[in-house]
C-alpha cells in the first residue's frame, strides 16, 4: 500500500468552478450574467520533498498517479520525465490520453525538476566555453539519485512495475540516451525528443556502435525524434545509422522526423507520437474486443505480457465496457454474457458487471438470475439506481 512522507503536499493544477449544479443566471440591463457553484479542486499529482545524499541537499519530485490507483490493487509501469517543471503538466496529459484511447497502460508519471540543465544532464565537462556550460559534467550524480534513491523509494511506497520509461528532450534527451548506454537495464524505454547529441561534437554517437557490437542482445525500446533543426540533423542521423548497421537483438528502435516542429515545440507531438510507437499493438486496432471471446481478449493481453515482459492484468473497465457495447448496440446476449462473466472472474465484487449480466439475463428472459445479479449489484453498490430500476421492473425485491 503506498504511503505518503510527511513532507508530500497536493501538487494542484488548477480548481475548476464549474457544473449545472448550483450554476444560477441573472439578469442586469438585459444582459445575463452567470455564477457556478464551487465543487473541487482538481489535481494531476502530488510533489514530494526527499533528502538526496548523491547531491547533497533536498530534491523535490513531482508524481502523478492513475485514475483508479486508490480504488484497485494494480501495479503500472513508471514513466519518468526529466525537468518536471516544463513538462510534467503536458506531458501527464499525454499519457493520460493515450491510455483512455486504449494506445497504451496507464502509468505512474514522475517528474524530476532540474536546477542546471548543463549541470545535471552532461556527463562530461563541455569543451565550449561558454557560460551557460561552466558548470557541466555532473551527469552521474542525477543518474545515482535516479538509481539508488528515487527507484528505490518509488518501488518501496507505490505500487511500480519494473518497466521504466524515461523521456528527455534537448538536453535531456542526451541525458535519456547516455543514461541507454551508461546504465543499461535501468529502464525499459528511452525516449530522446530532439536529443543535443551534437554535445561535445557528438560523443555520445561516437561510442554508440561499439556499445551496441559489445551487445549479442539487449532487450530495450529507443525512440528519437529530431525537429526542423540543423544543428542536430547530422549527429541523430549518425545515431540511426548506427542504430540500423550494428543494434542487437531486442533493440527496438524508431526515428521520427518533424519537419514543421521547432526545437521546443516538438515535445508535445514527440511524445505522442513516441509512445504510440512504443506501444504499437496495444490497442484492438480495429477490432471489438468483445468480438474475440474471453480466450481471444487472455491472448491479445498474453501476448504483450510477453512482449514487454511483465504481467499485463485484463482491464476489467474495457471488459465491461464491451459487455455493454454488445448488449446494447449490437443485441449480442450472449456475447455480452461471457464479457460481464469475464469481468466477475477478475473482479466478483463488480457492481458494473452484476448489472450487466442481469440486464443480460433479463433479456434472456432468465428472470430469478437477473434478479439474483441486481440484488448482488445493490449489495455491493447500495447507490445504483440502475440496477434498482431493472429489480423493480423484474418484479424483485431487495434482500432485508
Amino acid at each position: 500500500m503506498r504511503t505518503k512522507s510527511n513532507t508530500a503536499a497536493a501538487f494542484v493544477v488548477i480548481a475548476l468552478s464549474a457544473g449545472q449544479a448550483g450554476a444560477q443566471a441573472t439578469s442586469r440591463d438585459g444582459i445575463q450574467e452567470y455564477q457556478a457553484a464551487f465543487i473541487e479542486d482538481v489535481t494531476i499529482g502530488e510533489r514530494i520533498r526527499m533528502p538526496s545524499s548523491s547531491f547533497g541537499t533536498e530534491r523535490d519530485v513531482a508524481i502523478h498517479l492513475p485514475d483508479g490507483y486508490g480504488d484497485n490493487e494494480d501495479t503500472y509501469p513508471v514513466l519518468f520525465v526529466l525537468g518536471g517543471d516544463s513538462y510534467f503538466v503536458p506531458f501527464t496529459g499525454v499519457t493520460m490520453y493515450l491510455a483512455w484511447d486504449g494506445r497504451m497502460p496507464e502509468v505512474i508519471v514522475v517528474a524530476v525538476p532540474i536546477a542546471d540543465w548543463a549541470g545535471e544532464f552532461t556527463y562530461t565537462q563541455a569543451r565550449d566555453t561558454a557560460a551557460f556550460f561552466a558548470s557541466s559534467g555532473g551527469a552521474d550524480r542525477l543518474r545515482r539519485f535516479l538509481a539508488h534513491e528515487l527507484i528505490p523509494y518509488l518501488d518501496a511506497n507505490y505500487r511500480t512495475q519494473p518497466f521504466r520509461i524515461l523521456v528527455g528532450h534537448s538536453l535531456g534527451g542526451l541525458f535519456a540516451a547516455e543514461t541507454m548506454t551508461r546504465y543499461p537495464g535501468l529502464f525499459e524505454v528511452t525516449i530522446a525528443i530532439s536529443p543535443s547529441i551534437f554535445y561535445n561534437e557528438g560523443e555520445w554517437v561516437d561510442g554508440l556502435s561499439a556499445f551496441l557490437q559489445d551487445r549479442i542482445s539487449f532487450t530495450h525500446h529507443l525512440y528519437l525524434s529530431l525537429a526542423n533543426e540543423t544543428r542536430t540533423a547530422p549527429y541523430v542521423e549518425r545515431a540511426v545509422e548506427e542504430l540500423e548497421r550494428h543494434a542487437p537483438s531486442g533493440l527496438t528502435h524508431y526515428f521520427q522526423t518533424f519537419p514543421d516542429e521547432s526545437h521546443v515545440s516538438v515535445a508535445i507531438p514527440a511524445l505522442f507520437q513516441g509512445l504510440k510507437r512504443v506501444f504499437s499493438g496495444w490497442s484492438f486496432e480495429d477490432v471489438e474486443p468483445w468480438t474475440l471471446g474471453a480466450d481471444g481478449i487472455k491472448s491479445h493481453y498474453d501476448s504483450l505480457s510477453t512482449r514487454f515482459g511483465i504481467p499485463i492484468p485484463l482491464p476489467l473497465g474495457l471488459i465491461t465496457a464491451n459487455g455493454f457495447h454488445a448488449l446494447e448496440r449490437h443485441q449480442e446476449v450472449d456475447a455480452a454474457i461471457e464479457m460481464f462473466s469475464l469481468a466477475l472472474s477478475l473482479d466478483e465484487q463488480s457492481a458494473e458487471a452484476h448489472v450487466g449480466l442481469a440486464e443480460a439475463y433479463g433479456q434472456k428472459g432468465m428472470s430469478e438470475r437477473a434478479i439474483e445479479h441486481c440484488r448482488k449489484a445493490l449489495e455491493i453498490d447500495p447507490s445504483s439506481e440502475r440496477a434498482r430500476s431493472l429489480l423493480a421492473e423484474l418484479g424483485g425485491t431487495e434482500r432485508d
